[in-house]
């Protein structure tokens, strides 16, 4: 097995984790999706092997761990902040939002190390995992803005209220006097917010 990756292998592992939201296997067990005999998904096995992308999983970091724990003093994102906001930055100059956009949370599964994590949410299909507040077009279900729940912030420049009006603001900020309509839940649903909404322009707020 080779020790070392080149850019083409990781873009291709990338790429292969759009390929299982594209083919709704996110649930399905990662082995299952490499099998051979009619039950898989070709593009996967035909991609790479499947030890390969564990291999891969295990070593693959997004973050320089040169000085990861001065700037974890400040930030519990630090692991993946860059590429986080990259990622973010590349959904909002890749899409042109339509007139209607909502804002709503989605758990995405996860039961790794990590301080923030929710345990149990019975609501959602996946009971654990970490929380993460999208602004979305309504149209085309396309995600414009991310924010991840990560708790108490340490003191700095991340550290922001976490409360449903501040997420929404937060989300929002981009396009303010945008003249976009947002849709939220309940959750989300207070006079204070609305009221400030509303002063940006044409940009109303309706609950679902």
């Amino acid at each position: 097995m080779l020790f070392h990756a080149n850019i083409l292998e990781i873009k291709a592992f990338i790429d292969l984790y759009y390929f299982v939201g594209l083919h709704k296997v996110s649930l399905v067990n990662a082995r299952d999706r490499w099998a051979i005999d009619g039950t898989g998904v070709d593009v996967f096995h035909c991609t790479m092997l499947y030890k390969r992308l564990l291999f891969l999983m295990r070593c693959l970091r997004f973050d320089d761990i040169r000085d990861n724990s001065s700037r974890r003093e400040v930030d519990k994102l630090v692991p993946i902040r860059n590429i986080f906001e990259k990622f973010v930055a590349s959904c909002q100059r890749l899409h042109s939002l339509g007139e209607y956009v909502t804002i709503n949370e989605k758990l995405e599964l996860f039961r790794g190390r990590c301080s923030f994590w929710q345990y149990y949410i019975s609501n959602k299909s996946s009971k654990y995992g970490i929380k993460i507040f999208a602004l979305v077009d309504a149209t085309t279900f396309y995600a414009w803005n991310l924010e991840i729940y990560a708790g108490t912030q340490p003191a700095g420049p991340y550290n922001i209220e976490n409360g449903p009006d501040k997420i929404v603001k937060q989300l929002m900020k981009p396009i303010f006097n945008s003249g976009c309509n947002l849709t939220v839940d309940i959750w989300c649903m207070n006079y204070g917010l609305a009221k400030d909404l509303l002063e940006k322009k044409n940009c109303s707020f309706r609950n679902c």
